[in-house]
């Protein structure tokens, strides 16, 4: 959406940038088909995308991350890797140490949901070895959000929260004070 909605673009106003974006948004959701969804427009293919049903605030979702599910859903795939000569292969941007006996071979990969472990079976392989998976806290998934949280407000968010209408009333109440 960047690359054709805001690179090389110009736009008069911000409204008129949002009033851009949106009608891009429009069309890539539910005019444009794509090959992997069938021809369909993402919207056309699942319908109930529209709206996940709860406001969006960054720092509320951690807590509607359910690892359980992350953890399921892995479970039902299996990767295929090659492992390089060093003894190393790499899944999801880590890189995990097999063995240099192991090198030159590929690697099937699972996920162990109970154990958070990933179950490998190198090529010509009858053993089984297991390595502690990467990259799966809440933390690591969904980013430098304690970063973004750090940040100063320079604008309240919305909706309010009762901590945060507290503040803004005391802040009026203080106008016109001095130290």
């Amino acid at each position: 959406m960047t690359a054709q909605a805001l690179l090389g673009q110009t736009c008069p106003s911000p409204s008129a940038l949002w009033s851009g974006l949106d009608e891009r948004r429009e069309i890539l959701n539910h005019h444009l088909p794509s090959h992997v969804l069938s021809h369909q427009a993402p919207l056309e293919a699942y319908p109930h995308a529209i709206h996940s049903g709860h406001t969006y605030r960054p720092e509320w979702e951690e807590e509607f991350l359910a690892l359980e599910k992350v953890y399921a859903y892995l479970a039902q795939g299996r990767w295929f890797r090659s492992i390089r000569s060093n003894g190393f292969f790499g899944l999801g941007g880590y890189r995990y140490y097999i063995g240099k006996c192991f090198a030159q071979r590929s690697v099937a990969v699972r996920f162990d949901p109970d154990a958070l472990v990933l179950t490998c079976l190198p090529e010509g392989s009858e053993e089984t070895i297991r390595l502690a998976a990467q990259g799966l806290t809440k933390a690591e998934l969904m980013g430098e959000l304690a970063a973004l949280q750090a940040l100063p407000n320079y604008q309240l968010a919305l909706p309010f929260s009762l901590e945060a209408w507290r503040q803004l009333e005391y802040a009026h109440n203080l106008t016109g004070t001095t130290l």
